[in-house]
């Protein structure tokens, strides 16, 4: 593979790169965001040693490319490139090079194009719920956005979540779940994609235990020796953490 690169203007020139393409390099360094707002502008950053010139060619599998060559302000790298892409997920290859023969590096990564998240709403989840008899319906709204990722994290180690891949003004998604301990837990809703994050929501819940109040029926009167109508009476409380109680009562 061979580049070569002048810019006029500058009377900037590099020689061409050829050779085997490192995918590594010790005197390189680039950071290449996975996303980018539609309609802005891809900005990378990054740093170069031991360099006076780099160059810097991208490539993009809908047929978009660019070069830049750069002689300011290194070591540090900054580049603004507007590449103009359609909403959606990209192959992008970058190739750096500097005046020095052996500082070269090659990278190959996935970018999205996303719209931003406006705002996420949940419906009121209730204040009370019984564990394991509960159901709760968690209802999420997010306007705007693509590649949306929405989760809620039940505070009881379970996180659910769901990815709303198309682009809609308003999309919606539901969340079930029922706690199986008691306890008092906070539910956090969040919305993300790659290129913002929307404001999480929350909500407290206490969870108990169902309990169980009975009583056993009355039993018959009895005659005993030496009394007038023996009268008992049972009494019973049963609960799921097996707390029982036992009541006599007897009247001459």
């Amino acid at each position: 593979m061979v580049f070569s690169a002048t810019e006029v203007l500058g009377q900037l020139s590099i020689d061409p790169y050829v050779g085997v393409l490192p995918t590594t390099s010790s005197c390189i360094n680039l950071t290449i965001p996975d996303g980018v707002i539609d309609g802005s502008p891809l900005v990378i950053e990054g740093s170069v040693l031991n360099s006076a010139i780099n160059a810097l060619a991208l490539d993009v599998d809908d047929g978009t490319g660019m070069l830049v060559l750069t002689n300011c302000n290194l070591p540090t790298i900054n580049i603004s490139a507007d590449i103009n892409l359609a909403l959606g997920t990209f192959t992008l290859t970058a190739i750096d090079w500097t005046d020095d023969p052996s500082c070269s590096l090659l990278i190959e990564q996935t970018i999205s194009i996303q719209t931003e998240i406006g705002e996420l709403y949940i419906n009121t989840l209730p204040d009370l719920a019984i564990s394991n008899v509960t159901e709760l319906e968690l209802v999420a709204w997010v306007i705007n956005g693509t590649g949306v990722v929405v989760s809620a994290d039940w505070d009881d180690g379970t996180v659910s979540s769901v990815s709303c891949v198309t682009s809609s003004e308003l999309s919606a998604v539901i969340f079930n779940s029922t706690y199986e301990v008691p306890g008092n837990f906070t539910v956090t809703v969040m919305a993300v994609n790659l290129v913002s994050t929307a404001a999480t929501v929350s909500e407290a819940i206490w969870v108990h235990e169902r309990t169980v109040n009975w009583s056993a029926p009355q039993p018959r009167s009895a005659r005993q020796s030496g009394s007038t109508n023996a009268l008992t009476t049972w009494s019973f409380l049963a609960t799921t953490q097996c707390s029982h109680r036992l009541e006599l009562e007897f009247s001459k």
